[in-house]
């Protein structure tokens, strides 16, 4: 009997039960440390904008103007579900529909089995967690929605770091409140530019045209879809 190889044999099988067990056990949590050092990074790569992070973003220019919101099952429960309409109480962020439709409908054609809904929340900028989460469509008119940057005029196709005009009282405190929650832990990478930062390793910073729809404007809900379905498309 050859008993080094015995010992070595055995040392093998316990290094590899060792691997699987600490690979089972642990593959969770290093992936979601690698994914928040991502996305913590994107929050300090945002507070400081830079000129080649100026880009172009989408205007609005109906009267009446179709947008999406990716919200949690719970708040659409509170918030919207069989209401035809709907006073906001607060605002509420929102892409143009169907930008984001169009992106994830591509991600989910050449990533069939991927990660839905880490993609979704890497391209809006929001953190990477388990979340319950489905696309609620509405309407808003025109007048009540503003970009959430240093300029809120959603006609234009660029936001600059500053404003080139007077803005309102409201909107200043607005902004100044925002600065005060986004960067920091657990905030969110503002880009102050119109549009979402994709913190996406891969991507580039742009994710999609964002807006706001003030307090107390009145929305149509239009419907309520899952992540999956509204990515699949029509």
């Amino acid at each position: 009997m050859n008993l080094s190889k015995i010992i070595r044999d055995y040392n093998s099988f316990f290094i590899k039960v060792g691997l699987v067990v600490f690979g089972t056990v642990f593959a969770p949590w290093l992936w979601a440390v690698n994914h928040y050092l991502t996305y913590s990074n994107a929050i300090m790569d945002a507070a400081v904008i830079e000129y080649e992070e100026i880009l172009g973003v989408r205007p609005v220019l109906s009267l009446e103007q179709e947008v999406v919101v990716w919200m949690r099952l719970k708040k659409y429960q509170k918030l919207f579900a069989n209401k035809p309409q709907v006073v906001l109480s607060d605002y509420l962020w929102v892409t143009l529909n169907p930008e984001v439709q169009n992106k994830c409908r591509r991600y989910l054609k050449h990533n069939p089995d991927g990660n839905l809904m880490l993609r979704l929340q890497q391209m809006l900028g929001l953190p990477p967690m388990e979340e319950n989460r489905v696309f609620v469509v509405l309407k808003v008119r025109h007048n009540d929605l503003f970009r959430p940057c240093a300029d809120p005029d959603i006609t234009t196709t660029q936001c600059g770091a500053v404003s080139q005009r007077g803005i309102d009282e409201e909107h200043a405190l607005f902004f100044t409140q925002q600065v005060e929650i986004a960067y920091q832990q657990n905030g969110y990478p503002w880009t102050r530019l119109g549009y979402t930062y994709d913190w996406h390793p891969n991507a580039g910073d742009y994710g999609a045209s964002e807006y706001v729809i003030k307090k107390g404007a009145t929305v149509k809900t239009v419907e309520r879809v899952p992540s999956d379905l509204y990515c699949m498309g029509n």
